[in-house]
């Protein structure tokens, strides 16, 4: 039987950081991809970076229905 060192509490710590901060990552990557798929017909860049600026510029020259 192999024996592992426990980990210390800053160990543990980061990796509940790193956990956390994996989930806000996830969660923003599946908003993007909603606010995408909502503006299927508009053209709109991916990426972060374009999301925001591109969608409003799009939907601000859009045909009103």
């Amino acid at each position: 039987m192999k024996l592992v060192a426990t980990k210390t509490i800053e160990q543990l710590d980061l990796e509940a950081l790193q956990r956390v901060r994996q989930r806000l990552v996830s969660q923003r990557t599946g908003i993007i991809n909603q606010m995408r798929a909502f503006l299927a017909g508009l053209s709109c860049r991916q990426g972060r970076a374009f999301c925001g600026s591109n969608c409003r510029q799009s939907l601000a020259h859009a045909p009103i229905f």
